[in-house]
């Protein structure tokens, strides 16, 4: 089938743009002007009617599974009191009539967005919500869930002195008994109390928050949902949905473990995956793992103290010769790695590795780092000359913007989000939403990396407006940067001959804005995958 798309304005790269190009089954075959595509032989033509067509939107790290499963829990991401969640969470108990035999399970709090509750929540708040059900919030940044009484109990940890097996932090209250509050490792202990809907239930949402992607034009995601001991199991999941054909996103998997002592676990899966079929919408990535914590939570590693917390600098999730082994074995094994590291100590730390075990600092496995928060211009340089991938989220800081200065002081503060300098240093940058942690919604996340400004309009970073970067270069961040990461750049990410036909058909000429906050706005027309057409608005 071969289908000519005519009379649109289609974004080529920078300052570049055709008129129309030519689909043959899933690729382009033709890039042009009206006049020249109008005289290739197709078999049906499409009229764009001068609507933008970009190349699809690559999300370059979303907890894609989180994000699905979070629309059967309660949402507490636009919650902004400790009163109104209290009241909300009674609602949903009552509504889905939970009990001591059913948990209550939500996700998204963030204390630096609730007006009567400066603080982290503890399991005093919780208990006020029910003193039966078990109750698990997971904070935004997902490095912190807070339980009540009940839900301690129910995991066999309220007990004095309580400590986790495996790693992290559990904190107590004065009398030395757990206060609700696991922070890193110690989550696992609430997260194997989470019981999955069944494959058919999960595979429906799976399709439900796939529509809700392509819808905004995304097309492809990096997974980071396969870990532990569910690697194969959630894998599972994605498999039969594409043995199915219903899957409309092309998905690349970033399998990550929790803690040190469970990485072996992800050599054992992997080996097993390996030898499964590989298919171009369900295909296996990097090992993903942690450096550190995060800011909210106090626990991403830093070289000086919190701002707001002199005797805390976070930790180190491995010591230096762990994270030696897993490079190692990882290298040796050709297995690319992304980690994640917020604080410039696991950054450093993660730099001194990687380059002992590459030689070439070509960086041809194409390690990565995930959020790269904090950046002064020696790591920058750093980053450069060992060609590390920078994957990077910009609006997921848009609430941590609230705290940020506070946590870090305002000379670190500088030095947070560099996108320009990573592209001024031709560093590849990767940009994606780490959905659910913050909206999945690509839009919002291309205006705050351009503005620099945050959804409610405020400049919380207008101390460093020297780190705004264009729309041209944030959208290639969207498409090629992530293409990159995925080893898929020869192949897709761009409107041009041969590649993968991946597009969208915009409601809006994103270039042509007279206020650059509607580019919130931005929405898909039509998407389309390999040519085949993924959702109509």
């Amino acid at each position: 089938m071969k289908t000519a798309y005519v009379n649109g304005k289609v974004y080529l790269g920078k300052n570049r743009f055709a008129q129309a190009f030519v689909v043959e089954n899933d690729l382009f075959k033709a890039v042009g002007s009206t006049k020249a595509i109008s005289q290739i032989k197709v078999d049906t033509t499409v009229d764009l009617q001068q609507n933008l067509v970009i190349a699809g939107l690559n999300d370059s790290h979303i907890h894609f599974r989180m994000a699905a499963l979070n629309l059967l829990n309660l949402d507490l991401t636009k919650i902004t009191s400790l009163k109104a969640i209290i009241s909300e969470s009674k609602k949903y108990i009552k509504k889905h009539g939970l009990s001591a035999k059913k948990m209550l399970w939500a996700e998204g709090w963030d204390e630096a967005l609730l007006t009567d509750c400066n603080r982290h929540l503890t399991r005093f708040d919780l208990d006020q919500i029910s003193t039966t059900v078990p109750i698990y919030f997971t904070r935004a940044c997902r490095h912190m869930i807070v339980c009540n009484t009940p839900a301690l109990k129910q995991m066999k940890m309220f007990t004095k002195n309580f400590k986790s097996e495996f790693g992290g932090i559990i904190d107590h209250d004065e009398q030395n008994y757990p206060n609700g509050v696991l922070r890193e490792g110690a989550t696992v202990y609430a997260r194997k109390m989470y019981t999955p809907p069944s494959l058919d239930e999960q595979i429906k949402i799976y399709q439900k928050m796939m529509t809700k992607l392509n819808e905004l034009g995304v097309t492809s995601v990096h997974a980071c949902d396969l870990t532990d001991e569910n690697i194969e199991n959630h894998y599972q999941v994605y498999e039969e949905a594409c043995k199915r054909d219903l899957l409309t996103l092309k998905f690349y998997h970033q399998i990550w473990t929790s803690s040190p002592e469970k990485v072996h676990l992800f050599f054992s899966a992997f080996k097993k995956l390996q030898k499964k079929p590989q298919h171009e919408f369900n295909r296996l990535a990097h090992l993903k793992i942690f450096a550190d914590g995060s800011v909210g939570a106090r626990t991403a590693a830093l070289q000086d103290a919190y701002a707001d917390e002199d005797d805390n600098h976070g930790f180190l999730v491995y010591d230096d010769q762990k994270l030696d082994d897993v490079v190692k074995k990882a290298t040796s094994e050709n297995i690319s790695i992304v980690c994640h590291a917020l604080g410039d100590v696991a950054i450093n730390q993660i730099l001194d590795i990687f380059l002992k075990y590459d030689q070439t600092k070509k960086n041809p496995l194409r390690h990565g780092i995930v959020h790269c928060l904090i950046t002064d211009p020696k790591t920058i340089q750093r980053i450069k000359k060992q060609n590390i991938v920078v994957y990077a989220q910009p609006c997921l800081y848009d609430s941590s913007m609230l705290f940020l200065k506070k946590r870090l002081g305002k000379k670190r503060f500088a030095n947070c989000l560099t996108f320009k300098s990573f592209l001024d240093n031709h560093i590849k940058l990767a940009f994606g939403t780490d959905a659910p942690i913050s909206d999945h919604n690509p839009w919002p996340n291309l205006y705050f990396a351009i503005s620099r400004i945050d959804l409610t309009n405020q400049p919380r970073l207008g101390s460093t407006p020297e780190q705004k970067i264009s729309l041209w270069q944030a959208l290639d961040a969207y498409t090629t940067g992530s293409a990159y990461g995925s080893f898929e750049e020869k192949i897709k990410g761009q409107i041009k001959k041969n590649y993968k036909a991946d597009f969208a058909i915009l409601n809006q000429d994103i270039f042509s804005l007279k206020k650059l906050a509607d580019l919130k706005k931005t929405k898909a027309l039509n998407t389309y995958v390999n040519g085949k057409l993924v959702y109509q608005q």
